[in-house]
Parts: structure tokens; C-alpha cells; sequence
């Protein structure tokens, strides 16, 4: 290699490694980018335990919160600990809280017959995320819809003439004109016929056992104008006598006549 030869390799190395260094301290300085946690938290958790209208058995209402920071579906398992085994599966929509409602007692959610209060407890134990079935989607302010609700009712109080049932847990809510309601004599396995639920707090329905008229009032507190957790279904009727002894089951259903809950009480 000549010495002209030599002086011109050097300087392209020079150069090279000038251009580099200065590409280095030039270069946009970098942005340290700290992505969120996504989880599915349980808070809320309320376990009530008193006396059923089937005595001596005890009833009660199993309550607590799902709250999802995914931004898509989840399927959370939710396991019973102490006296119950078990678990429920629960969907949660996207950047949202879903207060879960599970009534326990004689005929209820959980058909269970017990004289003590159970200890109960609940962890999360599994979740499943459900991907958009369609890329991208925009959930938006509004959860997607998740079709017919999950219902769970208990008796608010017993009448002279008939009973108040409160619709304890409804999710997710829904127009009233999407409802049916049917009363049965649980001591005569008589049934009656379903007729529309009561679309207005002003105006009972009317279902008829054999010869006997029975009343149904929706009572709406919240205002909503959709059937809501705490709203209220009175029934009652000149047939019902307190102290008779009688059981009656009160039935609310879907459009598509498939029972979402029954509640039996004895007058």
C-alpha cells in the first residue's frame, strides 16, 4: 500500500467514527414510557344471613364488586371460600365495575338449606380475557350489550294480602316491556298465565289462578324506567290470607319465556 493509499484509509476511519459520535450526541433523546397495569380488582363485599319464609331455614344475599382495567371482556372466576365451595364466572365489560348480586336460601340462586349462618368468602382466582371478535373495537362510554339479564330476587316483606318482592340484583338493566310475570300455588301446584309485566308504576297487571284474581304492581324508586336493582313487585290479592299457610311463587320472566327468577313465600 502506498502512502497516499494509507492516508486515505485513515481518513475515511476518521470520518467514520466522527459521523458516529456525532449521530450519537445528536441523536433525539429517548422517552421512558410506563405502561399501566391491567388488572380485575374485588372490593365491596357485603354477606347478609336472616330468617326465610321457610322456616326454620336461614336466607341471605352474597354482594361485592368486579372492577376491570382491560380494555377488552373478562370472564372472572370467582371463588367461594370458607363454608361454600365453588365458584361463579362473571363477564366484565371493559374499564368498568359490575356489582354481583348472589341470593342464597331455600329456591334461590344458591338452593342451599341451612339452620346457622354460613361463613363466606370470595377471592378471584382466574381470568379469562375475551378478545374483540371483530378488530379494532370501540367499546366506548356505553358496555357492549350482553343479551337477557341475570335476575336475582328476595322477599322485601310479607302483607296482609299478598307479599313485596325486591328485585334484588339485575344486571344488566332493562325496559320493563321486556318482561312476563306468572304466579304459581306452590300448595295447589297450580299455575297462572303469564301475562306482560307492569310497564307502569301507576297501572298493576292481573293473573289468574283458577277462579282467583291476584295483583301485580312495579314500584321503580330510583326513577330509572327500567327495571333496576331495589325496584319492587307487589302482589296482592283478596285470595291471600296471612297465616294460611299457603305458598305462592312469584315468577318473572323474559320475553322469550324463559324464567330469570322465582321467589316462594308462605302467607
Amino acid at each position: 500500500m502506498t502512502r497516499l493509499e494509507a492516508l486515505l484509509v485513515v481518513a475515511v476511519i476518521v470520518a467514520g467514527i466522527g459521523g458516529f459520535a456525532a449521530g450519537y450526541l445528536l441523536h433525539p433523546a429517548t422517552t421512558n414510557l410506563t405502561r399501566a397495569a391491567q388488572t380485575v380488582t374485588l372490593s365491596g363485599y357485603n354477606f347478609s344471613c336472616g330468617p326465610s319464609p321457610q322456616q326454620p331455614y336461614l336466607q341471605g344475599v352474597l354482594q361485592f364488586n368486579l372492577t376491570s382495567t382491560y380494555g377488552m371482556g373478562a370472564i372472572v372466576s370467582v371463588a367461594y371460600t370458607g363454608s361454600w365451595t365453588g365458584d361463579t364466572n362473571q363477564v366484565v365489560n371493559p374499564n368498568s365495575t359490575k356489582h354481583v348480586t348472589i341470593t342464597w336460601g331455600p329456591g334461590m340462586m344458591q338452593n342451599i338449606l341451612v339452620t346457622q349462618c354460613p361463613s363466606v368468602g370470595v377471592v378471584i382466582w382466574l381470568v379469562q380475557l375475551m378478545p374483540c371478535p371483530n378488530p379494532p373495537c370501540d367499546w366506548g362510554p356505553t358496555p357492549p350489550p350482553t343479551g337477557k339479564p341475570t335476575v336475582s330476587l328476595t322477599l322485601s316483606n310479607k302483607l296482609t294480602n299478598g307479599a313485596d318482592i325486591n328485585v334484588a340484583g339485575i344486571a344488566p338493566t332493562a325496559a320493563p316491556s321486556n318482561f312476563k310475570v306468572n304466579l304459581e300455588n306452590v300448595s295447589s301446584t297450580t299455575f297462572g298465565t303469564a301475562v306482560a309485566a307492569p310497564t307502569s308504576t301507576s297501572t298493576p297487571v292481573t293473573v289468574t289462578i283458577g277462579s282467583q284474581t291476584f295483583y301485580i304492581t312495579w314500584q321503580n324508586p330510583g326513577g330509572s324506567g327500567s327495571v333496576s336493582p331495589e325496584d319492587h313487585y307487589v302482589v296482592t290479592s283478596s285470595s291471600i290470607k296471612l297465616g294460611s299457610g299457603v305458598t305462592y311463587s312469584f315468577l318473572l320472566i323474559w320475553s322469550d319465556g324463559s324464567t330469570l327468577a322465582s321467589l316462594q313465600w308462605q302467607a
